[in-house]
Parts: structure tokens; C-alpha cells; sequence
């Protein structure tokens, strides 16, 4: 599940948020709305840091249609480059998410990896258990220290 941090004094009354909301004649609720989700969007689809990618399908998946990235470049939250739209200062914000996702991926990838090899290795003793029975042994003897 991935997540991303909203720091407080984003959400307490901030100017910045504020000067969004007024400019899109929307509360400063909806105006946090918008916000997280581009982000949370950038995070989850972005190959590349802070990067938002098929901008022209952002407003239809995260704000019902309306385009905000004027309104959110103007307020100085997204940088619209030559490459295309990125969330500003996401480096020096959310780095640690990037290196979260990618900690939390490998965690992932090895977990993964050891339940495999626990899996083949009771399918390899259930094959053993299955091919001594067909051949005549009785296991409960064997285990007994009996043929």
C-alpha cells in the first residue's frame, strides 16, 4: 500500500492553499483535495521522481474532469518543464518516500522469494513422502526408526 506525508502546516491554514483555493473558488478543503491527489498520482504512476505522467488523463482520473494544473502551477505546487508536469520540490519533500517504495519493494521481492522456496521445498518432501509409499514403505515405520 503506498502513502504519502502531508505536513501539517499544509493543511492549518496555509497561505499557499488558501491563495489556491480563492483562485479556483473552492474550499480550502477541495483545494487540499486536488492536491494530494496529483501527488499521491505522481507517486503511485511516475517512473521518475515528483513526475506526472499522461497529463491530459490527470483531470478525468483524479479531479472529475477539471483541469487544475493552471491553477496548480500558478500557485507554484506543480513546475511545468520541457519534459512535462512535476510536482515542485518534490526531491527535497519526498525523497524518502521514493527511497521508502523502493526499501519496501526489495522487503517485498525477498519475502516473496523465501515463500517460494519454502513452497518447493514442501513440494519436494510431499514428492518424496508420495514416491516412498508408492514403493511399499510405510512412513510411520520409517519415522519410527522401522522399515
Amino acid at each position: 500500500m503506498s502513502w504519502i506525508q502531508v505536513d501539517i502546516s499544509l493543511i492549518n491554514r496555509n497561505p499557499k492553499v488558501l491563495n489556491f483555493a480563492n483562485d479556483l473558488g473552492v474550499s480550502e478543503l477541495k483545494a487540499l483535495g486536488i492536491l494530494i491527489k496529483v501527488w499521491a498520482y505522481s507517486f503511485d504512476y511516475g517512473k521518475k521522481p515528483g513526475f506526472i505522467p499522461y497529463p491530459d488523463q490527470v483531470p478525468i482520473i483524479c479531479w472529475e474532469g477539471e483541469n487544475y494544473f493552471p491553477a496548480l502551477v500558478k500557485a507554484g505546487f506543480v513546475d511545468k518543464k520541457k519534459t512535462g508536469y512535476y510536482v515542485h520540490d518534490w526531491e527535497d519533500k519526498y525523497s524518502a518516500l521514493d527511497s521508502y517504495r523502493k526499501a519496501n519493494s526489495e522487503r517485498q521481492r525477498r519475502y516473496r522469494k523465501s515463500k517460494a522456496s519454502e513452497k518447493e521445498k514442501e513440494n519436494r518432501e510431499q514428492i518424496t513422502k508420495d514416491n516412498l509409499k508408492e514403493q511399499g514403505y510405510d512412513l510411520e515405520k520409517i519415522i519410527k526408526g522401522k522399515k
